[in-house]
């Protein structure tokens, strides 16, 4: 497929423990991860891969064990409107999960067909409270960023499905339960935003001496389903790393631009 351009939008960066991205592994040592998301164009149309995280203030009020570090123009449509492409350009949006750092601003983008996952959805308004904070429930006294733009969703089953003639969506459930990952076709190969189901690029690397063909995350609901939802991913990509775009690694967003044709 021709034309086929991705731009990372880098919106922040987040301070945390190595073992919430590698799990058991670099206890107490701090590393620095990325917020961001992806605008793609493809098939003829303006995609946003996610939408990134809320703004710099609120963030940093509700989300502060993160320490995020968002300046005021690190915000998804005015990263995008620097590309030259104003929010109501786009044509659909594809959020791997609803979490408070991937799925803010939908409201920016009326015009936008959004999809997401059936079982992500129902999780999101009702979810256990571990994590209210992450879907800002209105058990910690927020109305969830998403509600307004319910009515715009497409709900999806959690099987793969065809979004576009080249793009699709496929379970990657663990992380959170209906996480979903995009996959790309394109003439180097099929290119998959993993969201949070591989936080970076690290998580692909074995570790021969334990015996693991990768580092698992640390961040996970369901070990098993996370486990086999990495499994998956490295399969598309046959082990390749530099065709795994996630949301907090800042190798895949440092690029400026990815014309993989």
């Amino acid at each position: 497929m021709k034309d086929v351009k991705i731009y990372p939008l880098r919106l922040g960066t987040a301070s945390v423990d190595q073992s919430l991205l590698t799990y058991r592994m670099g206890m107490g040592t701090k590393a620095t991860v990325a917020f961001g998301c992806y605008y793609v164009e493809a098939d003829g149309m303006k995609i946003m891969i996610d939408t990134g995280p809320a703004p710099p203030e609120h963030s940093a009020k509700w989300h502060k064990q993160v320490g995020p570090q968002i300046e005021p123009d690190q915000q998804s449509f005015i990263q995008l409107e620097k590309r030259g492409v104003r929010p109501e350009e786009i044509d659909m949006i594809l959020l791997t999960h609803l979490h408070w750092d991937h799925a803010y601003h939908l409201e920016k983008y009326p015009n936008a067909k959004i999809y997401v996952s059936k079982t992500e959805l129902a999780f999101a308004l009702n979810p256990l409270p571990p994590f209210f904070f992450s879907y800002e429930n209105w058990q910690i006294g927020l109305t969830p960023f998403f509600i307004s733009s319910i009515p715009r969703m497409v709900q999806i089953d959690m099987v793969p499905q065809k979004i576009t003639e080249h793009i699709s969506m496929i379970p990657t459930p663990g992380h959170s339960p209906g996480h979903m990952a995009v996959v790309l076709e394109t003439t180097k190969g099929p290119y998959v935003f993993a969201g949070d189901a591989l936080i970076t690029r690290e998580n692909m690397e074995p570790v021969p001496e334990r015996h693991l063909p990768f580092k698992m995350i640390g961040l996970y609901m369901d070990f098993e389903a996370a486990w086999e939802s990495i499994e998956r991913i490295i399969r598309i990509v046959d082990g390749d790393p530099t065709r795994v775009l996630s949301a907090h690694d800042p190798e895949a967003l440092a690029n400026d631009i990815y014309i993989p044709n």
